[in-house]
């Protein structure tokens, strides 16, 4: 059954607030706060589809709010509303799970002081952009004939929802940056394009909301235009470089890969490299891997795999190293040196599949397991 449910928020719950036990409902109450951030992160990984995102983190995410919901009016008095009423000093994950709460029981008149901050506003359209239905439409639409909170909040959650407002304009001169980045982003779902000069804004937040605007839109002349202009100003981002790579021709790939070897927009442009589709970015991205950055090494794999096909989540194909960590990514650096030295990446008369050799390495910097390098098929090393 779907969260948004309305048979599954029905006015109910444990009547005698004697029968609950408050431990066990402020760890549902942390629960779901942890898995909403695990699946706006998986959202976002190399290894998980939709379907998986739904089985595990969002089924959890909903299992915890059906737990709110067994403790009743209770729990929400003492456990939610008070995060409604004071979002500017409440934790995002909490409050995100507060707003969820009162937008699928419709307690939308209790969201009103989380409109008047541009942060608690934001944590709530991204709330109804996962959680809204349809009543929650028709409360964003009741807000724009109010003056109950100001242009900018009233924006932000038209965004989310995907509404169209009439008669949008962007006023580049507006003071109140949260405004003209609402108008932007609202400008995504309208028939009109973002204006030129809002590409070549000083403010970098700026540019890039036009940029996501213009490609959400599906205008790619408008796109291509308005990346040639950054590319003449000078004024080229993360986001840009992701369209670039994203929707971009084969020829101007060569922008993504001049980034790449950028100290700047290296981060950025490893992980824009991975959306591009294109084969000769792979050298490169094999160059950063064998490198000592845990981080970028990280990065590239993630690009590899995307470009690839290569399952970086399959074990068998991670080397288990017998010494001590610091050992084994100097010894496979020199095995990767010895292959490309008798071996090339790819040849005229067959194609060579890229298979990843791993070795697990901590790193302060990058706590998560480290890359290491990716080997042609021939060379793979697998568990004894």
């Amino acid at each position: 059954m779907p969260i948004g449910s309305p048979l599954l928020f029905r006015p109910k719950g444990l009547g005698n607030e004697e029968l609950i036990i408050w431990d066990l409902v402020e760890e549902h109450l942390d629960e779901a706060g942890f898995y909403l951030t695990q699946r706006r992160l998986a959202l976002r990984s190399v290894g998980q589809t939709l379907a998986d995102v739904e089985a595990n983190a969002e089924a959890k995410v909903r299992f915890h709010l059906r737990a709110l919901e067994i403790a009743g009016e209770a729990a929400f008095t003492r456990l939610l509303r008070p995060l409604l009423e004071a979002p500017a000093d409440t934790e995002a994950e909490p409050f995100q799970v507060a707003c969820i709460f009162a937008l699928l029981t419709q307690r939308h008149a209790l969201l009103a002081p989380s409109l008047q901050h541009e942060r608690s506003c934001r944590l709530l359209a991204r709330c109804c952009s996962t959680f809204g239905d349809a009543e929650t439409d028709q409360w964003i639409i009741s807000l724009f004939g109010s003056n109950s909170c100001s242009l900018a909040a009233k924006l932000e959650l038209a965004a989310s929802r995907r509404i169209k407002v009439r008669d949008l304009g962007v006023d580049l001169l507006c003071d109140d940056e949260w405004e003209l980045l609402a108008s932007l982003r609202a400008l995504r779902w309208s028939s009109n394009p973002p204006p030129e000069m809002a590409f070549v804004n000083p403010s970098v937040a700026v540019r890039d909301t036009a940029l996501l605007a213009t490609a959400t839109s599906g205008r790619h002349e408008s796109l291509r235009q308005a990346k040639l202009l950054m590319a003449k100003e000078r004024t080229q981002s993360g986001l840009a470089l992701w369209v670039v790579a994203l929707l971009g021709s084969p020829d101007d790939q060569s922008l993504v890969l001049e980034a790449v070897a950028s100290e700047t927009l290296q981060p950025a442009a490893i992980w824009a490299a991975g959306f591009s589709g294109c084969k000769d970015l792979v050298p490169p991205l094999l160059d950063v891997v064998a490198r000592e950055d845990a981080c970028l090494a990280r990065l590239a794999g993630e690009a590899i795999a995307r470009l690839t096909g290569i399952p970086l989540w399959d074990e068998s194909l991670h080397l288990q190293p017998r010494r001590a960590r610091s050992q084994p990514t100097r010894r496979v650096a020199k095995m990767t040196r010895k292959i490309r030295r008798s071996t090339t990446l790819t040849t005229s008369t067959t194609s060579t599949t890229l298979t990843p050799i791993v070795g697990r390495v901590t790193s302060p910097s990058c706590p998560s397991s480290l890359m290491r390098p990716w080997l042609p098929t021939s060379t793979i090393m697998r568990r004894p």
